[in-house]
């Protein structure tokens, strides 16, 4: 059925309509021929032609009258430059016509020989030329002809000059600038387009095509058109996505997205301005497509991009006062919408940076939902520029959240609030006050509260001293593993803010391990029931047929072997859910398979799984602390649960096997402490567990091409690392790194005695902090270098690296450690001013901490330690080095205790070689006497030894303090035994037994404790600390 017939069956009047169209068609014929130019007074000019031109041929398309190929019209004309220009605009019109669907279809030649046809007419306007060439590029370019369109475009761009030539020599009415400006747009678009295509990587031909579309977007602006400015902004935004993958690629956009910026937002500002008026298009969009209004979204998304990328750079290169202007001017020229928002969001950011007050900008987030209001305010907080402003902001965040739907984000605001406080040396008690309530808000948590019980819950925890919420709470109810971590988190931070030597530290130590344990005991049970329930739901294996008895009839006559009856096949395995009791058996433990499983797929609140640990990381952070803590107490027999749920959470909700291989060097390390080195099922398993993953090697490898691309941006970076204040609670938000993985498995494999795995790993760690320019990575893996080469007998080149760790930095944790270990390192060169120069380091090192010591009051007891480890081991080396002899250490040994947030090096001269030393002086005369000199620095060593020990009691280190009583007391001995008074002998020896006996006190002391705090007794204790 044809198009007329369906004409005449859907409008009555469709005799009507062929009519008028016969009748425009004889007027168009008519105007053909009026213009055919055969008097030369008559001229008539080519671009009335051309809209007749048009006209007659979607006439003849919608009359279904064919035109021929000859492509002519039946105006006579004899001139032949004006039947050629004829020919190309009808086969032009024809071809846009073609690419309509559902009317007539026009035979016409091909597009190269139009091209041709084109190009080989003298064109008496150079503007109906412009639009020709345009038309036929768009056509070309649906077609996919390249070529023909780079033919196009590059004629219809070198016309610009001569178009604009030709609208100001005569008065135009069919055209005008805009026109033209929209013609040279489009054409720039195509031209663009097409050289991306066809440029095969070749930087050149991009280029070339990124300054298209820039003059296009001008040119848009020009036309005053915001279809056209957005196309051309759009296709300029999609061309230079592959630039802003580096930075200097980026700083290459600055000035042109800042000129599209413009342009798209005086286009739509003008665009406003005259809505109404109708412009005149004569070209294609750029595409070819029909539509040729931009939406509104469309152009404030493309904006939003835009600014964005901006923004990015701005930051890149700390320019926060011009990261501002562009908020603000983006802001201003952005309506109100979604793509709004966020530009209020960073703007607020970056006056928050800048030290500036938000109230304003915050003001406009009254309307949003609490969440969004807290969130912000919590944003605020970790970009603010100093601490007033950061304390007002966390304030803000906790108090906007007031409905139980937030109570889990303001259960976190409050631990993270406390650690700040702490960390940035606000009052203790302050501190505590909002991990309390949160303790107080875990455990009523789902509970109905009165009206008004949430701000008496607030003073009653800033008021106590110790967690409300236990009160009438049992912890053995609580079986939500999400509480029980938030729990371990918050028990932790109590701990680590409470008093070394206070009650309250230990007890909160054990409390978070036995919210660890009862993770487990959940967990555990919930996997029971998952693989009991699957057990009963297995198929039951098929009954055996005859023809298989028949079978095994036969075999069995020929080979005698009985078939294994049904009943003692193998059952369905069923997850044993009793944990381990003792040391010994949690020694030998590893999580089974079954619950991996388990915790991989279960989504159950009472299990261990994604959901239920949300932020795997941050849990990791604490139940590391957890673990050092209970190691600086003595405790370490109770580590082992803790360490084992860390490696279950990297290996299985993390998914990082490299993360849980340290996890299990360290449960082999800690069974060696303990003496139960055998039990451990990974024991067998070192050399695998200590080698690097080639997936964190990939991973390290792709950080460093990246890191490559944006090297330069930050000076910064180079500087030298420093303490930040924060106790190193930062950590806890960001991933773990594969060289910190590395360093921390190199100190376990040190401590293991595996040293070419340590090698291995920190020549890696080093060599990726290199080129990531990682500072803190860096001087760790130069100290733990160096620390091997000691361990090697290699002092030199100990040094060596000593002194290159030295230029990088760090803070007092790191200090300390290079102290010790540069002491270490001149005293076993043996030179003849070893001496003075151990002095030297340990009073460099003593200075250096006392001045930490004034800035940080929170950690006054760690720092406290720190200088009077160096005072003792000043002392040491003085009573070593007063026996004027070179001192032969045997394997000295090396102590690691971890306290609160650091590895503590407590490297004491050994006895065994002092007493090794003073034999080898005596020689065969025992009775040879020491100089007046040598005893008074003896002297005053062991007034200083003494001292230390009272320090290190007051502080908690009892172990140090054993130590420091028996260096003392070997001290005293070595003066009674050089003494040439009997009374002196006697009085030095009595007292060397009474140091001994306070290191065997001390000793004990800590030995009953431990004895009283196994894993089968610490569950009573806490039910008896619980009212």
């Amino acid at each position: 059925m044809s198009v007329w017939n369906k004409v005449f069956h859907t409008q009555p009047n469709a005799w009507h309509l062929i009519d008028t169209g016969i009748h425009i068609l004889n007027l168009c014929d008519h105007a053909l021929r009026l213009s055919t130019c055969n008097s030369p007074g008559d001229a008539v000019p080519i671009a009335a032609r051309k809209q007749a031109v048009a006209t007659w041929v979607r006439v003849k398309r919608l009359l279904q009258q064919d035109i021929g190929s000859k492509m002519k019209t039946r105006d006579e004309c004899e001139d032949e430059e004006v039947s050629a220009m004829t020919r190309v605009l009808v086969a032009v019109e024809m071809l846009r016509c073609n690419r309509s669907p559902r009317h007539k279809e026009f035979s016409v030649p091909g597009l190269p020989e139009l091209v041709s046809m084109a190009s080989e007419c003298s064109w008496s306007d150079a503007v109906v030329e412009l639009q020709a060439w345009c038309q036929l590029a768009a056509v070309c370019h649906h077609a996919k002809d390249h070529r023909s369109v780079l033919r196009c475009t590059g004629s219809a761009l070198q016309l610009e000059a001569a178009a604009a030539a030709s609208l100001g020599a005569t008065a135009r009415v069919l055209y005008g600038p805009t026109a033209v400006s929209e013609m040279l747009s489009g054409a720039g678009c195509l031209r663009a387009l097409t050289l991306v295509r066809e440029s095969g990587g070749d930087l050149h031909a991009y280029g070339e095509a990124m300054e298209l579309l820039l003059a296009a977007v001008r040119n848009a602006e020009k036309a005053e058109s915001p279809a056209l400015c957005v196309a051309a902004a759009g296709r300029y935004w999609s061309t230079c996505l592959p630039l802003t993958q580096t930075p200097e690629g980026r700083r290459q956009l600055l000035e042109p997205l800042e000129e599209i910026l413009s342009a798209l937002v005086h286009t739509n500002r003008k665009h406003k301005q005259n809505k109404g008026r109708a412009s005149l298009t004569l070209t294609a969009p750029p595409l070819g497509s029909s539509k040729h209004e931009a939406s509104e979204e469309e152009d404030l998304s493309l904006r939003a991009a835009m600014y964005s990328l901006l923004l990015h750079v701005h930051l890149e290169r700390t320019d926060w006062a011009g990261a501002q202007q562009l908020l603000d001017r983006a802001i201003r020229d952005t309506p109100r919408s979604r793509h709004r928002l966020p530009l209020l969001k960073h703007r607020i950011l970056v006056k928050a940076q800048l030290g500036k007050s938000v109230l304003a900008d915050m003001q406009k987030f009254q309307d949003e939902e609490e969440q969004c209001c807290s969130s912000m305010w919590h944003q605020v907080a970790l970009c603010a520029g100093n601490i007033t402003q950061q304390l007002t902001c966390y304030q803000k965040s906790i108090t906007c959240l007031l409905s139980e739907e937030s109570r889990w984000e303001k259960l976190g605001l409050l631990l993270e609030f406390g650690e700040w406080l702490y960390g940035h040396d606000f009052p203790k008690a302050a501190a505590r006050r909002q991990v309390q309530w949160a303790v107080d808000l875990l455990l009523l948590v789902g509970r109905e509260r009165a009206e008004g019980s949430e701000v008496t819950s607030q003073k009653r925890s800033l008021s106590s001293e110790s967690p409300v919420g236990m009160r009438g709470s049992s912890w053995t109810s609580l079986k939500e593993v999400r509480r029980l971590d938030g729990l371990v988190r918050a028990h932790t931070l109590l701990a680590v803010m409470a008093d070394r030597t206070s009650p309250e530290r230990r007890l909160n130590l054990l409390r978070a391990s036995v919210f660890v344990l009862r993770i487990w005991q959940v967990s555990m049970a919930v996997g029971w029931e998952i693989s009991n329930e699957m057990a009963k739901n297995q198929p039951a294996p098929p009954p055996t047929s005859a023809g298989s008895k028949k079978g095994k009839d036969k075999g069995k006559g020929k080979k005698g072997i009985d078939p294994t009856p049904v009943e003692e096949r193998p059952k369905p395995v069923v997850l044993d859910q009793e944990l381990p009791s003792s040391p010994q058996d949690w020694a030998r433990y590893a999580c089974p398979q079954q619950a991996r499983l388990i915790f991989r797929t279960n989504s159950n609140p009472h299990c261990v799984n994604t959901l239920s640990i949300t932020k795997q990381t941050q849990s990791l952070f604490y139940l590391d602390l957890l673990e050092r803590e209970l190691c600086s107490l003595s405790l370490d027999h109770l580590t082992s649960p803790i360490m084992h749920l860390a490696e279950t959470i990297a290996h299985d909700l993390l998914d990082r096997s490299g993360l849980s291989d340290l996890y299990r060097l360290r449960i082999v390390r800690r069974c060696s402490q303990l003496g139960l080195e055998t039990h451990s099922p990974y024991q067998e398993k070192l050399l695998s567990l200590s080698r690097i993953q080639e997936q964190e090697q990939m991973r390290c490898h792709r950080a460093i091409a990246v890191s490559h691309e944006g090297r330069g941006l930050h000076q910064g970076a180079n500087q030298k690392v420093e303490g930040d204040g924060v106790v190193g609670f930062g950590q806890q938000k960001r991933e773990v790194s594969a060289q910190h993985i590395w360093l921390d498995k190199a100190d376990v494999c040190l401590g293991l005695g595996l040293h070419q795995a340590a090698r291995q790993l920190l020549a890696e760690a080093h060599c990726v902090a290199e080129e990531l320019r990682d500072l803190t990575t860096m001087a760790r893996s130069l100290l733990s270098l160096a620390v091997l080469a000691c361990e090697e007998q290699n002092f030199a080149q100990a040094l060596i690296l000593l002194d290159e760790a030295h230029a990088v930095g760090g803070d007092e944790e790191f200090w300390y450690q290079l102290t010790l270990t540069n002491v270490r390192a001149v005293v076993g060169q043996r030179d003849q001013d070893a001496h003075t120069k151990a002095e030297q380091i340990i009073k460099r090192g003593y200075v250096a901490l006392k001045l930490v010591l004034e800035r940080r009051v929170n950690r006054a007891p760690e720092i406290i330690f720190f200088i009077t480890s160096l005072e003792m081991r000043e002392q040491s080396s003085v009573w070593s080095f007063s026996i004027r002899m070179s001192l032969s250490f045997s394997s000295c040994t090396i102590q690691w205790v971890k306290g609160m947030y650091i590895l503590v090096l407590c490297a004491l001269l050994c006895s065994r070689g002092a007493v090794e030393s003073i034999r080898a002086l005596g020689g065969g005369e025992p009775g040879k006497r020491f100089s007046n000199e040598a005893v008074q620095r003896l002297m005053a060593a062991c007034d200083t030894l003494r001292e230390c020990a009272s320090g290190f009691i007051k502080l908690g280190y009892k172990d140090h303090a054993a130590e420091t009583h028996a260096e003392y007391a070997h001290g005293l001995r070595t003066l009674a035994g050089r003494s040439a008074h009997a009374e002196d002998k006697r009085r030095f020896l009595l007292d060397g037994v009474s140091q001994l006996q306070l290191a065997v006190t001390e000793q004990e002391h800590v030995a009953l404790t431990a004895q009283t705090l196994l894993p089968s007794q610490q569950e009573l204790l806490l039910n008896r600390t619980f009212p």
